[in-house]
């Protein structure tokens, strides 16, 4: 897996008829709203992320069939 290092929106625009996006080990706390790019995106992957407890889901959920998260 390779660190999302490049500016997310321009990440996103070229890609938004992903619909498996995984994100795993990047030290993500907060998720950038541009992934609200993706409207076909059914399942992310965010495990091994720092992501905050308190975290809304309610921008990106609705298009989503699974959201991994976890430590493994």
């Amino acid at each position: 897996f390779f660190p999302l290092r490049v500016d997310s929106s321009f990440f996103f625009s070229r890609f938004q008829k992903l619909t498996i996006l995984t994100l795993r080990g990047n030290a993500l706390t907060a998720l950038p709203m541009t992934i609200t790019q993706l409207v076909d995106l059914e399942v992310l992957t965010l495990k091994q992320n720092r992501l905050s407890p308190q975290l809304s889901w309610e921008a990106i959920a609705a298009p989503l069939r699974k959201i991994r998260l976890g430590t493994r």
